[in-house]
């Protein structure tokens, strides 16, 4: 299934911890008007948006008190234990925030 392009709050996505500092530098380069790519998504089997990449980006937008984050999406249901954390993206070593 392809992904879709959409908006989400960002109060909706569940993801693991973000290393703050990170999501401060991603805040501040925003605040300066750099923009980044979309965050993947996908729905677990309780319906809640599970965050596949961009946990800094969200930790990002909510500090920033940006209610609303550029997702890409896939409709299929996919579990917790099927979400990757940053640390597969090679500009982001570490792991995501907690929703």
């Amino acid at each position: 299934m392809a992904w879709t392009l959409g908006v989400l709050p960002t109060a909706q996505i569940k993801t693991h911890r973000a290393v703050l500092s990170k999501a401060y530098q991603f805040a501040q380069l925003m605040e300066g008007g750099h923009l980044f790519p979309p965050v993947h998504v996908s729905r677990n089997k309780h319906g809640q948006w599970i965050c596949h990449n961009g946990a800094h980006r969200i930790t990002a937008h909510k500090l920033l008190g940006r209610n609303y984050i550029r997702v890409r999406y896939k409709l299929e249901v996919k579990d917790d234990s099927d979400m990757h954390t940053e640390q597969l993206h090679p500009h982001s070593p570490a792991a995501g925030a907690s929703a």
